[in-house]
């Protein structure tokens, strides 16, 4: 039976998956390699394989309630089966039937950073062929942004490369430059302005204001031939109808909007086209580089695949289709999911409507609807998970609340709180960190320096701190009571930053209180680390002699261990105006450079990396700084990314090093390595735009503003019995500062406001 799983974060959706699974592969037998289970992550993937398999595992110790020849055949069967991400099904598809397809059994991906600076490359090639070719491009461009690179604001090569992604992930081919544009349409005909004057004329009685427009529109349609030369005079003595005004004047300052709209496009239309040749030069060569060098990226691969369902020879089909997080799939995706679920297979969706946020990277939230709306129209089953198995009811009243008010018909779907955890509700579900009294240091930096510190002695009161600051209990498959058995962890917390401004402050300060901690998500992690600057440090030294900044920093990183005092005492008594006089001035430095340099010509950078961590033992000085973990594991990623980059074609060492110092520079969104502690205990930090929701116990969320203090009775969210009330813990010794004297003011004041706009009404 088709089927739906409309599932809020935590109600147990994974375990419903889970079960649905095993049940089909050993209740009603049907070969695991025959079910397509498909996420959007490659954790969630693996997180799905390994749950099926750790209960097969243990259902096989229990011989007496299961079949252990089947389970042993299924164990084998699940190695092969299909449980992946949605990226990863079609490449496997395409590779297993690569000549039906049209492609090479051999092709790559081109993903992640390497697709962004090709097409940054390419959008900067064609934007100086087409300025110096096309004058109607060229007269678009005047006054814009032509920055291809760097994430502030947008440009028009930014635009180019963000519309062919969108084109992509609708499973849009872009062709024709006209089409991509609406066509011009002419503004209406004068006449249709004289029929408004009529309607004013056949007023019985007309109003000031009306009199007044009556007449300048009588003055202006005297003069103007046409509806073009109106518009123009309209605009030219500023007339503008008002719309509060009693009709026809609405009408009127309608058509006037519509008519200035369509004659402005049609005189701009040309120009817009300019930037569509644009955009289809720049999606033409990228197509071709990929062609000429075997590679697809991910849009390529859902159309490829789309394509090969539709036209395979052999049917590609599956006896049961489930798909996850399927609040995340864009069009592409939904013509694959719709490609493959013909009868008689089963199609299972799993999803959260609320969690449907991510529009701007191609996600389509009216997907799930559609198909909710199919599966039940062909006599499938709905079923709402509701309850809530790992948040308080402080948490899941307000949620309740909030999308009461946005979502229709909510009530079937409303979280509700596990019965079985009522004893674990306690007094503070918030707590809120204020300054203990009103004095502020001198400056915002101080007052940032000081939140982060604070925050940190937190962090550690709730790992190493009495009871009186921990809470009573601890989620941990249930919520358990705390105790030495089960208790509060580093890897329990998660750091929420608004932006990424202040991220050096608050590892600063994690760093004084000796707290782990590491980048999660896709936030300027690994290029911002110490390897990949020390990385980068070394391979600008190698490639250009003439870098005496990159030699400097090369001698105080842990490649050479210097101090700045050695340095200084070293190079002051003599004259060293270039890099290589400096570098005469440690010879034993010297010649292991010259001695790579020469090296460059035969060997792989990360071959050359690999003989300087051996040789200078840096991997053993990163295990003596904070962090020792985390930093071997970023080393060890930072190789595997060069390895990946000497895949490339004409790829050396130099093109190595400047890549990735454009890199230390403007840190592309990838994350840190995951860090070779087996138990992981770490503080995470992400901003708020990576992060997807509330996903540890302890959730932090620093820097949220630097006015007076605020007033926390905004918290209770209404005194009435129909709203619930969300408890305080306001950390803070002198509790008289919790209420804010200047905002209840203000709010005194706007009511004084609103009684004198009353009283004039």
């Amino acid at each position: 039976m088709n089927l739906v799983y409309s599932a809020s974060a935590g109600t147990g959706k994974t375990y419903q998956v889970t079960q649905r699974y095993l049940d089909q592969i050993l209740n009603e037998q049907i070969d695991p390699r025959d079910i397509l289970l498909m996420t959007f992550t490659e954790n969630a993937a693996t997180e799905l394989r390994t749950r099926i398999s750790a209960y097969l595992h243990a259902t096989l110790q229990l011989p007496e309630k299961a079949n252990p020849e089947r389970i042993r055949m299924v164990l084998t069967q699940i190695e092969s089966a299909p449980i992946t991400t949605i990226h990863g099904f079609c490449t496997t598809l395409l590779r297993e039937h690569a000549l039906d397809a049209g492609l090479s059994p051999s092709f790559s991906i081109l993903a992640g950073e390497q697709q962004t600076e090709w097409l940054e490359s390419i959008a900067h090639q064609q934007l100086i062929k087409q300025l110096e070719h096309d004058h109607l491009f060229a007269q678009f461009c005047e006054g814009r942004n032509l920055a291809t690179v760097g994430t502030r604001g947008n440009s028009i090569p930014k635009t180019a490369i963000s519309l062919i992604h969108q084109a992509g992930s609708l499973g849009i081919p872009l062709t024709d430059p006209n089409a991509l544009l609406e066509p011009a349409i002419d503004p209406q005909n004068i006449d249709a302005f004289k029929d408004i004057l009529e309607q004013f004329d056949h007023l019985p009685e007309l109003t000031t204001a009306q009199t007044v427009i009556a007449r300048q529109l009588r003055e202006l349609l005297g003069k103007s031939p046409n509806t073009e030369t109106l518009i123009k005079k309209i605009d030219e003595i500023k007339f503008k109808p008002s719309r509060r005004v009693k009709e026809p004047a609405k009408t009127l300052a309608n058509l006037i909007e519509e008519s200035r709209t369509r004659i402005q496009y049609k005189i701009e239309r040309p120009l817009a086209l300019g930037f569509s040749r644009y955009l289809l030069a720049v999606y033409d060569q990228y197509n071709r580089l990929k062609s000429a060098q075997d590679l697809l990226d991910f849009d390529d691969l859902q159309y490829r695949a789309v394509d090969l369902i539709k036209n395979a020879t052999h049917a590609i089909s599956f006896n049961t289709i489930i798909i996850d997080e399927v609040q995340d799939t864009s069009r592409i995706q939904a013509r694959l999911i719709n490609a493959l679920w013909k009868a008689p297979t089963q199609l299972i969706i799993c999803g959260d409507p609320k969690q449907g946020i991510y529009s701007w990277r191609g996600a389509d939230p009216s997907i799930m609807p559609n198909l909710q709306k199919s599966i039940i129209d062909q006599g499938g089953k709905l079923e709402h998970l509701q309850t809530s198995w790992r948040s308080k009811e402080a948490l899941i009243e307000p949620i309740n609340t909030i999308f009461s008010s946005i979502l229709s018909n909510y009530n079937q779907e409303a979280l509700k709180p596990n019965k079985a955890y009522a004893h674990a509700q306690e007094p503070h579900g918030i707590e809120c960190l204020l300054p203990d009294s009103d004095s502020q240091p001198p400056t915002k930096k101080d007052r940032i320096t000081q939140e982060m510190e604070a925050l940190a002695r937190r962090i550690q009161l709730l790992i190493h701190g009495t009871s009186d600051w921990q809470p009573n209990h601890r989620y941990q498959d249930s919520f358990q009571p705390t105790s030495e058995q089960n208790n509060y962890r580093y890897s329990d917390i998660l750091i929420l930053m608004r932006t990424n401004t202040e991220l050096a402050t608050l590892e600063q300060a994690l760093r004084k209180e000796a707290i782990p901690y590491t980048l999660g998500g896709k936030s300027r992690g690994l290029f911002s680390t110490t390897p990949a600057h020390d990385l980068s440090l070394l391979l600008n030294t190698l490639c250009d002699p003439t870098d005496a900044f990159s030699l400097i920093g090369l001698l105080r990183s842990p490649w050479v261990g210097l101090s700045d005092q050695q340095i200084i005492r070293t190079l002051l008594p003599h004259e060293h105006s270039t890099a290589e006089q400096i570098l005469h001035h440690f010879p034993d430095l010297e010649s292991i450079i010259i001695q790579s340099r020469k090296h460059m010509a035969t060997n792989l950078p990360s071959e050359i990396i690999r003989e300087w961590i051996q040789h200078t033992h840096y991997d053993a000085t990163l295990a003596a700084l904070p962090q020792a973990d985390q930093q071997i594991a970023n080393i060890r990623k930072l190789i595997d990314w060069i390895r990946e980059q000497e895949r490339g074609m004409q790829t050396n060492t130099a093109k190595v090093a400047r890549t990735l110092k454009k890199y230390v520079a403007n840190p592309p969104q990838v994350s840190e390595a995951l860090s070779t502690d087996p138990e992981q205990n770490a503080v995470t930090i992400m901003t708020i735009h990576s992060a997807k929701g509330l996903s540890k116990r302890v959730v932090c969320l620093p820097i949220l503003s630097f006015q007076r203090p605020p007033d926390t009775d905004f918290a209770h969210l209404s005194e009435s019995e129909k709203s619930p009330q969300l408890s305080i813990k306001i950390m803070s010794t002198d509790r008289s500062k919790i209420s804010s004297p200047h905002h209840q003011q203000r709010r005194h004041e706007a009511q004084e406001v609103r009684n004198q706009e009353s009283d004039h009404l």
